[in-house]
């Protein structure tokens, strides 16, 4: 089964974070948005480019999470 495109943007994008890679070559590219625990991904987001996180966008992302499964972590 092929790989998702969305798939692969995440392992290389982890892959730059526990490498503390954060070169400003990247810092163009459009944000993701994961929710995660030790039972693994909830939700993830691709942020359009140049869109902000925000207190709005995290509490409307998580109440997402929420209503997607049922319950709070």
């Amino acid at each position: 089964m092929a790989e998702a495109p969305h798939e692969n943007a995440i392992r290389i994008w982890f892959g730059k974070f526990e490498n503390k890679d954060f070169s400003i070559d990247d810092a163009s590219r459009s944000g993701l948005s994961v929710w995660w625990s030790v039972n693994g991904v909830h939700h993830w987001v691709l942020l359009d480019e140049g869109k902000t996180i925000t207190t709005e966008l995290q509490k409307n992302r998580w109440q997402t999470v929420v209503d997607k499964e049922g319950k709070y972590y």
